[in-house]
């Protein structure tokens, strides 16, 4: 599946006619996410094929003219004019896509925190070049982080509706919850006033105290235990959980995190801190926007590839491995 982004015109007029260094390379950017995406927009054929004569919007109207070309030739992906500003439904598609409007940066977050997407305006992504070449953090080992997980919130929490979680080693040790899971979930969970329902998938090893997997019984105390803290951090959060017991032999032994939005390569896992918040080991978070991004360094097909090898471990879960209700709407992306 490939990605999709809502462009209105007047956000294309505004980046399109910015003159300044930033402003042509943030134009060449969305260019380049829109190459590879459907597209969905407002933006009238005949005025914009008119506007090549204007030296105001050359070269970019121009290019942006042959890539619509490129859409009715049926190259590359699709091109509609069903449009609209904000998410009328709780369809995948809408909660899944990149919006790029004019609106203002308060207006714009509203809707972000209404249904977990991402919206952008052109002030927005000229700004922030870090959305086109994605961005981390790093914790030293030994260090304090009082705050945990929330030292890195401006970084690391996006908007987003629904996560994956693949991490074989944050259920492995029970401690794990109140050292460093607690406060991940508390960084990334949406607010409570999101529109529609918040999907969570956990895939990891569960084991007790002694280190003995726990199969049913076992992964519904988790389970319980897990909904009674997102409970506790958002109360009124619509959400939906599914948490599975995976084994060693299993090819999860990756530690990634994938929400509608953002494709997170957590390498060192998120069981990073000791009981007084001190980090056990040096870690990095690496965080990319598949959908601004590209393919490129095939984040967008690994993006795509463990959401499907998720779903499809989830339709072959046994009672016994899985609590909760498998549903996930990132499935439907694949």
């Amino acid at each position: 599946m490939q990605s999709h982004i809502y462009l209105q015109s007047e956000f294309w007029s505004q980046i399109s006619s910015d003159s300044s260094v930033e402003g042509i390379r943030a134009c060449l950017n969305v260019y380049d996410a829109l190459q590879d995406a459907n597209i969905s927009t407002d933006i009238n054929v005949e005025q914009l094929k008119t506007s090549l004569t204007d030296s105001k919007h050359f070269p970019f109207d121009r290019i942006l003219f042959q890539l619509f070309k490129d859409r009715f030739a049926g190259k590359r992906g699709s091109l509609d004019f069903e449009y609209a500003i904000e998410p009328i439904n709780d369809s995948v598609d809408q909660l899944c896509a990149i919006h790029l409007h004019e609106l203002d940066n308060a207006t714009s977050f509203e809707i972000e925190e209404k249904w977990g997407i991402l919206l952008f305006n052109s002030s927005q992504i000229v700004k922030k070049k870090e959305l086109f070449k994605g961005s981390g953090v790093m914790l030293q080992k030994g260090i304090l982080y009082r705050e945990r997980f929330g030292k890195f919130a401006p970084i690391i929490k996006v908007p987003c509706n629904s996560m994956i979680i693949i991490d074989p080693y944050i259920f492995a040790n029970p401690r794990n919850i109140e050292n460093s899971f607690v406060s991940w979930l508390d960084c990334v969970l949406p607010n409570c006033d999101l529109s529609v329902e918040f999907h969570l998938s956990i895939l990891s090893m569960i084991n007790d105290e002694k280190g003995n997997q726990l199969f049913g019984e076992g992964i519904k105390l988790i389970y319980e235990k897990i909904c009674k803290i997102i409970k506790d951090l958002r109360k009124g959060l619509r959400f939906v959980l599914t948490i599975f017991s995976i084994g060693k032999g299993e090819d999860f032994h990756n530690r990634i995190i994938i929400t509608n939005n953002v494709l997170i390569q957590a390498p060192d896992g998120l069981d990073i801190f000791k009981p007084n918040g001190e980090a056990k080991r040096n870690a990095v978070l690496g965080l990319v926007i598949p959908r601004l991004f590209g393919d490129d360094r095939l984040d967008m097909s690994q993006y795509l590839n463990w959401i499907e090898i998720v779903k499809r471990r989830c339709q072959n879960a046994s009672d016994a491995t899985y609590y909760g209700s498998r549903e996930n709407r990132l499935f439907d992306l694949v």
